[in-house]
């Protein structure tokens, strides 16, 4: 018997949003500390600050209603998406 394949189209902005281009200027500043720094003058201060930073970022995109929203869609697809792959195997099972 042959699966059911589900493909789904997502349709993204053309242009990151503020936040998340926030974010990754973060990251990008972390990963630079990172690489830049000899484990003898890194400085707990300075990664601790930029771990921060980035984390205030991520809260600030996180409680943003659009994400909320976003993030329960996708739960609510992901149930309705085990609900329908579990009654195809009841159906191919019977």
């Amino acid at each position: 018997m042959a699966k059911k394949f589900h493909v789904r189209s997502n349709s993204f902005p053309s242009e990151s949003h503020p936040s998340t281009l926030t974010i990754e200027e973060e990251l990008t500043k972390l990963k630079t500390w990172e690489a830049t720094s000899t484990s003898s003058s890194k400085s707990i201060g300075t990664g601790l600050s930029l771990l921060q930073a980035l984390h205030i970022c991520l809260e600030d995109l996180l409680s943003m209603a659009s994400t909320r929203k976003l993030i329960s869609n996708h739960h609510r697809e992901k149930c309705i998406e085990e609900l329908l792959d579990g009654s195809v195997r009841i159906t191919a099972e019977s």
